[in-house]
C-alpha cells in the first residue's frame, strides 16, 4: 500500500516535536553536569550523533533506555516525549496514580501532589 503524504500542518508538528525532544535532552544533560562528550560515552554514542540528537534528528527506541540510564531518567518518559509507543509493563503512570491514591486516602490533595 502506498504510503500517504503527510500534509504541511503535520509535517511540522513532527518537526517541532524532535526539536523539543533535543531542548530537552540538552537541558537534561546540562542538569547532569555532562558535557556532550561525557553524555555521548554514558549513552555508547559517538559525541556527533548526541549533536545531532540535541539538533532535532531522529532517534531509533532502541537507543532510548541507554540514553535513559546516562541521564537517569525513566524510559517511559523519554518515550513519551520522543512519540514512540510505552508498553503498559514500562509505563510508570499508573504506578504514580496509585501512590497519589494512597496519599490522598492516608491525608489531603496537596500533599499527595507534592509527594509525586
Amino acid at each position: 500500500m502506498p504510503r500517504r503524504k503527510m500534509a504541511k500542518v503535520e509535517r511540522e508538528v513532527v518537526l517541532q516535536g524532535q526539536r523539543t525532544f533535543g531542548l530537552w535532552l540538552r537541558s537534561r544533560r546540562i542538569a547532569r553536569g555532562f558535557t556532550q562528550a561525557q553524555a555521548a560515552e554514558a549513552a555508547g554514542r559517538s559525541e556527533r550523533q548526541w549533536i545531532r540528537y540535541e539538533q532535532g534528528s531522529k532517534v531509533l527506541s532502541k537507543r532510548l533506555p541507554a540514553i535513559a540510564k546516562a541521564l537517569n531518567v525513566p524510559e517511559s518518559r523519554i518515550r513519551n516525549l520522543t512519540g514512540h509507543p510505552i508498553s503498559s509493563k514500562k509505563s510508570d503512570e499508573m504506578l504514580r496514580l496509585r501512590k497519589i491514591h494512597s496519599i490522598l486516602v492516608a491525608s489531603d490533595l496537596g500533599v499527595a501532589l507534592a509527594g509525586c
